[in-house]
């Protein structure tokens, strides 16, 4: 089997994972949101109802595609499966931008899991030669769609001009 996932494309995984389109990017299905519900009462998160404990998707990037700028209001942990390498841009609110590495190229800096603070305005784009990469996202509390804000590009640049070339080319 390990060799067979070598020859697999990326719309083989679609298909085996049954993925849809993302409206970030992308694709997406889930792989776990049956958790069980709850109040979360964090102080610099700020929910409206219930939430899942947590909830997971697999995420597939395929080479010149992009996960647009988006911010949620949840931690979310990113897992390396397969593929290339992805780059994680991430703005934080004073407007300092980090830019971390995902995949299997250790020897490259890169990690195989990466958190993604709540709050943080983040894009991910697969590293040019990587084909696609096969992720997955897990959120705890799980996901809402409350709690996930897409960039609008010009408010984006006006609260961070200093990145309006990369905001530019990753928002739709």
């Amino acid at each position: 089997m390990c060799l067979f996932l070598n020859y697999m494309t990326a719309h083989d995984w679609i298909d085996h994972l049954s993925m849809k389109p993302h409206p970030e990017g992308g694709w997406f299905s889930e792989s776990y949101s049956q958790a069980p519900m709850f109040l979360p009462k964090l102080s610099a998160q700020h929910y409206s109802g219930e939430r899942r404990l947590y909830s997971s998707i697999y995420y597939l990037l395929e080479e010149g595609d992009f996960s647009a700028f988006h911010q949620l209001e949840t931690d979310e942990m990113w897992h390396h499966y397969h593929g290339g390498v992805l780059r994680v841009f991430m703005i934080d609110s004073s407007g300092s931008l980090t830019v971390r590495r995902l995949g299997g190229d250790a020897a490259g800096g890169a990690v195989f899991q990466l958190l993604v603070p709540h709050h943080t305005w983040f894009a991910v784009e697969p590293e040019a030669g990587s084909g696609f990469a096969l992720c997955g996202c897990t959120l705890t509390p799980g996901y809402s769609d409350d709690d996930f804000r897409m960039a609008k590009r010009d408010e984006l640049i006006e609260i961070f001009p200093l990145h309006s070339d990369l905001i530019k080319r990753l928002t739709r």
